[in-house]
């Protein structure tokens, strides 16, 4: 059973994540399902164009995603994105909501962040991803990141 208070922090969590790209952020989960079931019932209950996928599966999903129109780019995907372990890639991220660029491991291939640079190449259009770690966390990559390969 989801406490609304619960799924109020994780909501929260997924606005600042969203707000700080690159940075793991606590929910009141403790592992990925449950953050999982108090970020789609806080945020993504019913929305079309929300679609999640594991990490290994993060380059096929990504194929699929919609990156919306000039006109109306709040009809891109959102990608959700389980890190199920498997190896990160390091990057370097900038962009709204970075004060200094920094580098961090992102739970995706770089096949996955290449089908993401290209789908976000032709701003307002573009996917924005979020991840949900194994303890719950989540992180937030808008599509007005600029992920690099760090220096």
């Amino acid at each position: 059973m989801i406490r609304e208070e619960d799924s109020h922090r994780a909501f929260r969590a997924l606005l600042e994540a969203m707000a700080s790209p690159g940075r793991w952020l606590p929910t009141p989960a403790h592992d990925a399902p449950g953050a999982l079931e108090l970020l789609a019932f806080a945020a993504w209950d019913g929305d079309p164009y929300v679609t999640f996928a594991a990490a290994h599966d993060a380059a096929t999903a990504l194929a699929d995603a919609d990156r919306g129109t000039e006109d109306e780019p709040e009809l891109s995907t959102t990608l959700v994105v389980t890190s199920d372990g498997a190896p990160g890639t390091e990057v370097s991220l900038g962009g709204p909501g970075i004060r200094e660029r920094f580098v961090t491991t992102i739970p995706i291939d770089a096949t996955a962040l290449g089908s993401r640079r290209d789908l976000c190449a032709q701003f307002p259009r573009g996917v924005d991803l979020v991840f949900i770690d194994a303890d719950g966390r989540v992180m937030g990559l808008p599509r007005t990141t600029v992920v690099q390969e760090p220096a």
